[in-house]
């Protein structure tokens, strides 16, 4: 038992400090809570410079926000700053900005080389 212990913990600490490292330092995470309550009430344009931050940062979900934003701004238009968001995250892995790439015909006729499809 005491030598599976000691297998265990060198197997953890890595993931651990990993999952600490991704963290959002605290003045991130209220800007970012910030960025989404103004979004979630329909003031896209000002959760901008907010969700800005995080996603600045490396935060996948504001990466996303930031893409809708932008797209909301130009009345639900598929614009390139907006299509550049979300191929940041999509290339995180977050699977709704891989789908706002498809509907934004940037998968259409084989996927780009940089492409996160």
């Amino acid at each position: 038992m005491a030598k599976a212990n000691r297998l265990v913990l060198p197997l953890f600490l890595p993931l651990m400090w990993s999952l600490h490292s991704w963290a959002l330092s605290a003045d991130i995470q209220a800007a970012k809570g910030e960025g989404m309550r103004l979004y979630n009430i329909g003031y896209s344009t000002a959760a901008m410079p907010y969700l800005r931050q995080a996603a600045d940062t490396g935060d996948v979900e504001s990466m996303y926000y930031m893409g809708e934003s932008e797209r909301r701004q130009k009345m639900m238009g598929f614009t390139t700053a907006a299509m550049e968001w979300y191929l940041k995250a999509a290339e995180q892995g977050d699977p709704y900005a891989m789908l706002r790439l498809f509907q934004g015909g940037a998968c259409i006729g084989g996927c780009p080389e940089r492409s996160a499809c």
